[in-house]
């Protein structure tokens, strides 16, 4: 009993300890990023201009610049410079922006202050807009009462910062020298103004300075965007792909060709194009993607798989069967005459796609059980063998981290990213249909991992 006694209040005194650096470590994420030695002393010079002991920094949330403290030649001077962000604890929420200057006698000083535009920061950048021989500044604000962000592009000459061109809103912003003159155009997805109205600015070097060059109004459905993507539409175009997400829930990639300085959807808005924009929306999240690497992006068409008003289907999750197709194809056919470029399953949330072999092309359903990520592939019987049952070909499981692994079964591990497993399980069965069979190693090349 002794014995009992000791290792219980030994486990008893682990599991304090595991709570305590459980709390340590909560409590370490919420402290900011330990500054390195230059960023002290930035610090400092800030604290020192300001008079205080004590200030709360700001931090970029996206973006390549994540540091309170970003340092970039904004002159020209060989030297850089220094923006720091702070909030100044006033009554109203807002930042400063902060810029201190390096010399060999003072060591950083302050040279400028200013208030942003917003009480956070999203995002800061640094771009040639007006001229090839001076940096430009674009500092993405947010406020705390709006989703969507705004932009303000700034120039820093003559130790002052100054705002060039207005205040955009955006959602997804992507930054492109479009023409290649050496000069960046800024594209912006959002529903801007008080209609919120979906539509993409572009923006670039105007007869004035740097402002809106064009702008596209998009489907008046859209209510969110996930991404803003360039590639080409056919040879010598460009285009923009936008993936968004509409109010029915379905997703849709908008496509807007570059021609002329400007940005112009594929087709217009109008009851006669209800069905050409149906040909660009699913119902899954599925970005669209250049699949096949020739800089065209596909837009990914959903069907629903065969055999799901069968029985053994009926009580599982719908799948969908998935062709990347070509926008100009999709514009001139009907998706399915459309050629497409890849076709299998698609699964966003688990992070990958399994791509059908030939000769599953209208013969394969998939289902996906309920109490775990795996799906299940089936060969469907020919129509002449309507009491024949369907024959598993194929199994896909996805194990989080943590998840414990069914030992019953003889799965092989294909592919790992991050926190996630992927394993298949083939049965063997010699009445598979010809053909139908697949191999491990095929398995291996017909399964890809993508963006979750």
């Amino acid at each position: 009993m002794r014995a009992v006694k000791v290792v219980l209040i030994f486990l008893a005194a682990l599991m304090l300890t595991s709570c305590a650096d459980l709390q340590q470590t909560a409590e370490d994420l919420m402290r900011p990023p330990q500054l390195t030695r230059q960023q002290a002393e930035l610090f400092d010079a800030l604290k020192n201009a300001l008079g205080v002991s004590t200030v709360k920094l700001k931090y970029p949330r996206a973006g390549s610049y994540r540091s309170a403290f970003v340092l970039y030649d904004l002159d020209g001077d060989e030297g850089e410079e220094a923006l720091v962000f702070y909030d100044p604890e006033t009554e109203e929420p807002s930042t400063k922006i902060n810029i201190l200057d390096h010399s060999e006698e003072s060591g950083w000083v302050s040279v400028y202050e200013t208030t942003g535009e917003g009480v956070e920061i999203d995002r800061v950048d640094f771009k040639h807009l007006v001229s090839p021989d001076r940096w430009d500044i674009l500092i993405g604000w947010s406020q705390s009462d709006s989703e969507e962000m705004a932009l303000q592009a700034y120039s820093y000459e003559n130790g002052a910062l100054s705002a060039i061109g207005g205040k955009n809103s955006f959602s997804q912003v992507e930054m492109v020298d479009l023409n290649g003159d050496g000069l960046t155009e800024v594209i912006l997805a959002g529903n801007s103004g008080s209609a919120k109205v979906p539509s993409v600015k572009l923006l670039g070097k105007t007869s004035e300075g740097f402002g809106q060059l064009s702008r596209s109004f998009l489907n008046e459905g859209i209510v969110s965007y996930s991404r803003i993507q360039l590639g080409d539409l056919d040879q010598g175009v460009r285009a923009v792909y936008v993936d968004a997400s509409l109010s029915s829930g379905s997703a849709v990639t908008e496509v807007l060709a570059y021609s002329g300085g400007r940005l112009d959807r594929l087709y217009e808005e109008g009851e006669e194009n209800k069905e050409l924009f149906a040909r660009f929306t699913r119902p899954l999240p599925i970005p669209s993607e250049d699949v096949d690497g020739d800089q065209i992006v596909e837009i990914p068409c959903m069907e629903e798989l065969p055999g799901y008003a069968d029985s053994y289907s009926a009580e599982r999750e719908k799948q969908y069967l998935t062709r990347y197709i070509k926008p100009l194809d999709l514009l001139r056919l009907e998706p399915e005459e459309a050629p497409s470029v890849w076709t299998g399953l698609v699964s966003p949330e688990s992070g990958f796609r399994f791509r059908f072999p030939e000769a599953w092309a209208g013969r394969v359903t998939v289902e996906k059980a309920q109490e775990n990520s795996e799906w299940r592939f089936y060969a469907l019987p020919e129509q002449e063998e309507e009491n024949a049952a369907s024959k598993e070909l194929l199994r896909i499981r996805v194990y989080g981290q943590d998840e414990v692994q069914d030992k019953f079964e003889t799965y092989e591990k294909v592919a790992k990213k991050g926190f996630h497993e992927y394993y298949v399980l083939i049965p063997k069965d010699e009445s598979i249909p010809e053909g139908m069979a697949v191999t491990l190693q095929q398995c291996r090349e017909l399964l890809e991992l993508t963006e979750q």
